[in-house]
């Protein structure tokens, strides 16, 4: 038997208030995981928990000299959804994250966190990021911050 057999006691749903005060945000499509955790330490800090549903950004050579992956930027912020999502499907996912307030996004796959005005750079990505449809099947809100650049087409 393994950890993962078994039935859950509990399923959090999208809006639920998990244990530590952590508000779940849905963001994927049926049956996908991307989920954005929102945060309030009791000293008042706010962050956005985001795994894959937010990449953010990496320092230039952090990856002990392994290949850096197309969403390992230096500059930019990238929003997922598994799966093919239309553009303003993709869009509207993300909106109600800018209801919140915080002053970091801990993202996946990046070792580094948006700590400069974070807010701003998920409004900046929404309204100006470039849709993409990478080859393995996933959709893409990307935006390079110092550029304003995508990277894959959109088709």
């Amino acid at each position: 038997m393994s950890e993962f057999d078994g039935t859950p006691d509990h399923v959090f749903v999208d809006g639920d208030i998990l244990p530590g005060d952590v508000k779940a945000f849905w963001i994927g499509a049926p049956n996908h995981g991307e989920m954005v955790l929102h945060w309030k330490s009791q000293m008042g800090n706010q962050m956005l928990i985001c795994g894959d549903a937010i990449y953010g950004q990496s320092s230039s050579g952090s990856f002990d000299g392994g290949p850096e992956n197309f969403w390992h930027q230096t500059e930019g912020i990238r929003l997922y959804c598994q799966g093919r999502v239309e553009e303003a499907e993709m869009r509207g996912r993300y909106d109600c994250l800018l209801d919140l307030d915080f002053k970091s996004i801990l993202n996946g796959h990046n070792p580094k966190s948006i700590d400069q005005d974070p807010k701003g750079a998920l409004l900046r990505v929404l309204r100006e990021g470039v849709y993409e449809r990478h080859p393995n099947g996933s959709t893409y809100l990307w935006l390079d911050l110092s550029q304003g650049q995508g990277i894959f087409s959109s088709s």
